[in-house]
């Protein structure tokens, strides 16, 4: 799974591009202040031009502000090897498990399974960030060693 995100382009076009618009329009507005500078527009075009690009400015800087940006996750620090030691002592476990301690790692992931009559679809949650209760080695081993 590292690998695969680590892949993937998490390029974000539509954030790039609405930036790029913006700048563009940043460039006319200099250009329309320079021509009125030295006599080539008059005033009256300037302030049309003016709260015409003004207003572009305005749908563009909404449009930015909610395009979701994705930052590419950084896996530098990853210990490789320890993280499959971790996630094999984690599958050891989920083997020996009894059906109350699978049922309840399924729910702490919120596993759902959903199955038609041709297939079945599995989803569930991994965690992002350590609960918060797990703060240094005495109190999770496993996280802070890679054990």
């Amino acid at each position: 799974e590292l690998k695969r995100v680590a892949s993937e382009d998490t390029h974000d076009d539509q954030g790039e591009q609405l930036e790029q618009a913006l700048d563009d329009l940043a460039l006319q507005e200099k250009r329309l202040v320079d021509l009125y500078t030295v006599g080539g527009i008059t005033e009256t075009a300037v302030r049309e031009k003016s709260a015409d690009l003004s207003e572009r400015r305005k749908v563009l800087e909404t449009q930015l502000a909610s395009v979701q940006v994705t930052a590419r996750p950084s896996f530098e620090d990853v210990d490789a090897d320890g993280l499959q030691r971790v996630c094999a002592g984690v599958a050891d476990w989920v083997d020996q498990a009894d059906e109350e301690d699978r049922r309840l790692a399924l729910e702490a992931l919120q596993v759902s399974v959903s199955a038609t009559k041709g297939a079945a679809t599995m989803s569930g949650v991994l965690p992002t960030d350590s609960p918060g209760f797990i703060i240094d080695e005495q109190s999770s081993p496993c996280s802070c060693s890679g054990r």
